[in-house]
């Protein structure tokens, strides 16, 4: 780090990057994990991995019932894929609002990830109720737009 300036001060032109102990460049405040961490480290990586691999199930459940689905609902192998395709197609327009509004930039990513999720397992939980593939395709674009 300069000596003599403000972390911030970049008249120079320069970065903020530090030298590690492993000779590396990392921003400032931040660094690699190796496995030379604490397990506590590992432990809190993972409590922050698993919730947002748990919501993003939601995209895949439909898939997993297709057959039982299919079944119920007697429908053709192309109209059991609208489900799944659903959820990509409210997945982009989900992206585009979401980028069009700027809600990373006004809403706290951690809450914004919340509400997605929350409101994803919603839709997928209103799946049970529904009783057709009408219903179904909705519920699957709300899944994708809200994730």
């Amino acid at each position: 780090m300069r000596r003599g300036k403000p972390a911030n001060d970049r008249r120079d032109g320069g970065d903020d990057l530090e030298t590690d102990s492993t000779a590396r460049l990392v921003p400032p405040k931040t660094r690699a994990v190796t496995v030379d961490d604490p397990p506590q480290q590992w432990r809190e990586l993972a409590l922050l991995a698993t919730p947002i691999v748990l919501s993003m199930t939601t995209w895949f459940s439909a898939s997993a019932v297709l057959p039982q689905l299919k079944s119920a609902w007697g429908l053709s192998t192309a109209a059991g894929s609208w489900p799944t395709i659903a959820v990509q197609i409210g997945f982009v327009a989900g992206a585009v609002a979401s980028a069009s509004l700027g809600l990373a930039d006004r809403i706290n990513p951690r809450r914004l990830i919340f509400i997605g999720a929350a409101a994803a397992s919603a839709a997928n939980a209103a799946l049970v109720v529904s009783d057709g593939i009408e219903t179904a395709i909705p519920l699957r674009l709300a899944t994708g737009a809200r994730r």
